[in-house]
């Protein structure tokens, strides 16, 4: 930088100071911060926006997870035998769970033989979620129409009506 570029953003420099701070337009180093933070965030979310997307879709649609209990066999100190049940496991193996459904899994004959080591299977449902599937709709076709009541000092109350700014004609 030539002496008098220098000079010149010297004085420039001394002139802002008098003007009272930062230049127009410019930021704070906190708020570039903020803002560096934010965009690294937005960066990771979209990097598994997909899998989001799923996770949100199935609390829409609803789902079902098959457990199992299995027992285990404890032999006691005069040679006694007993079942005792494991805790709860949930089925994660596909073949398992397709084996279950298409009823290849008889468990109804070991329980009915009082086999005490039977595996029992059961099924807990989840039932769909009323705001995912508004966000999903949301998403895809827009946040609708809303109405909302505000009440006045004097205790009257008046309709507003929100529309999304594509929607106002």
């Amino acid at each position: 930088m030539s002496k008098r570029n220098s000079d010149i953003l010297k004085k420039a420099a001394r002139e802002n100071g008098k003007k009272g701070g930062r230049p127009p337009g410019t930021k704070n180093p906190e708020t570039l911060e903020r803002e560096a933070v934010l965009k690294a965030l937005r960066q990771k979310v979209m990097g598994v926006s997909d899998e989001l997307f799923m996770a949100q879709m199935s609390l829409a649609k609803g789902y079902f997870y098959l457990f199992k209990i299995e027992k285990k066999l404890l032999i006691g100190p005069k040679g006694g035998k007993k079942y005792v049940p494991l805790p709860p496991k949930r089925v994660e193996s596909l073949w398992e769970i397709e084996a279950y459904l298409c009823g290849l899994v008889d468990e109804t004959a070991n329980i009915h033989d009082n086999d005490p080591a039977a595996t029992y299977y059961y099924i807990v449902t989840k039932d769909p979620q009323n705001a995912a599937i508004d966000s999903l709709q949301d998403r895809a076709y827009g946040r609708s129409t809303q109405a909302v009541e505000v009440s006045n000092p004097d205790g009257s109350l008046k309709t507003v009506i929100i529309q999304k700014s594509s929607d106002k004609k």
